[in-house]
């Protein structure tokens, strides 16, 4: 964002924010604000390792998937260029472990996040899907957002 878009998006979140109960950060954090509030909508960055939580928690959320899209990233593995011998063999074959059918599939069930080995239904056909980026300044993010959550 340039510091323009920065400076115009204070209002609009600070508006944003009046329409909003909570604020959370972990995914525990929705299902205690949830079990404890009268919350009928949850932003919920987290997908489907939320809605999992949520129901495990004892309640009945589902997922909405606005026309404007959603987020995604994608976790990497990665081996270091120094990595040599005994370490670089270890290093693949943990690789190939964590993104073998089965142990995809396996973490997918525990963790709720989808993963790219295995086939998912939880994203339907055809929804705009928005890559995550490195921020462009992580300190002007946090400042921003610190300024929100101060704003009366």
């Amino acid at each position: 964002m340039t510091d323009q878009q920065f400076k115009d998006a204070m209002p609009k979140l600070v508006d944003l924010k009046h329409n909003s109960a909570s604020f959370y950060t972990f995914v525990q954090d929705s299902v205690q604000l949830a079990q404890n509030n009268d919350a009928p909508i949850i932003f919920g960055a987290y997908a489907d390792q939320q809605i999992k939580a949520l129901a495990a928690g004892g309640l009945n959320y589902k997922q909405a998937y606005p026309k404007e899209g959603v987020i995604a990233w994608v976790d990497t593995w990665a081996v270091t260029s120094g990595a040599k011998g005994d370490s670089y063999d270890l290093a693949l074959k943990w690789i190939n472990f964590v993104i073998s059918k089965k142990i995809a599939a396996e973490l997918t069930e525990k963790s709720g996040y989808a993963n790219s080995v295995t086939s998912t239904d939880t994203i339907p056909a055809g929804t705009k899907i928005f890559w995550m980026q490195p921020d462009e300044d992580p300190t002007k993010r946090t400042d921003l957002w610190n300024q929100v959550k101060a704003t009366p």
